[in-house]
This record gives C-alpha cells, structure tokens and sequence, in this order.
C-alpha cells in the first residue's frame, strides 16, 4: 500500500513537472503563428489602404478623418483560409490596424489639403474689409 502512494506522488509531481515545462513551449509555439499572421496581415493592410480617404479628407475635411479613423476595414478571407486559429486571429489584428492608420494618414493629408484651401478662400472675409 505504502509502494502504491509513493508511486502515485511521484507520477504526479512528474506530471507536474512535465506540464510547468511544456506549457512555455506551447504557448510560444502558438505565439510564433500569432506574430506570424500579425505581420502578413499588417503588410496586406498597408497594401489594400485605399487612397480615395485623401479625396475624403480633401473634401470633408475633419468629418472624412474621422470617418476613416472610425471604419473598421473588413478582412479579406481568402487570405486567411486553411490557416489556424492563431494565425488568423494575428492577420485580423495587424490588418485592420495597418489599414486604419494607412487609411487615416491619407484622409489626414486630404484634410491638411482642405485647411489650406478653406483658408485661402475665406482669408478675404477675416482681413476686415467689405465687399
């Protein structure tokens, strides 16, 4: 009975040790597909932004800023399949990181753009004189 106890510890501290010194290597392994996906995706982001966000900004000003900055990019799927779960969930997260700040410099350049017009064009009206 006493033999059958010390066995039962040992396994059990064994597997203990087992699961404190794999659980690392999962999770890492499982990371390296996240990190893996997170960078494809934030290239394909930065490549799919879409320029008309200058025209936007251009000609809304801060309302087409903040509508880039507020849409949410959808994520094309077929850049995704057949890939795990973890990979996935990187490519998601860098995409419509990337593609939101790509999107919302061009929709800021375009707002720069809508300043510098809307200033000339009133700079007449704030000088004082009449018309």
């Amino acid at each position: 009975m006493n033999v059958i106890l010390n066995i039962s510890k040992q396994t059990v501290v064994l597997y203990l040790i087992f699961v404190m010194i794999g659980t690392p290597v999962v999770a890492q392994a499982q990371n390296s597909e996240y990190v893996q996906g997170k960078t494809q995706g934030q290239a394909n982001g930065k490549a799919d932004a879409k320029r008309i966000w200058f025209i936007a900004g251009l000609g809304l000003g801060p309302i087409g800023w903040g509508a880039a900055a507020l849409t949410t990019p959808s994520i094309p799927a077929d850049k995704m399949m057949g890939k795990s779960q973890d990979y996935t969930l990187g490519y998601a997260d860098g995409y419509k990181a990337e593609r939101k700040k790509k999107q919302s410099k061009y929709a800021a350049v375009g707002m720069v753009g809508w300043v510098i017009v809307y200033t000339v064009a009133f700079s007449p009206l704030l000088d004082g004189s009449t018309y």
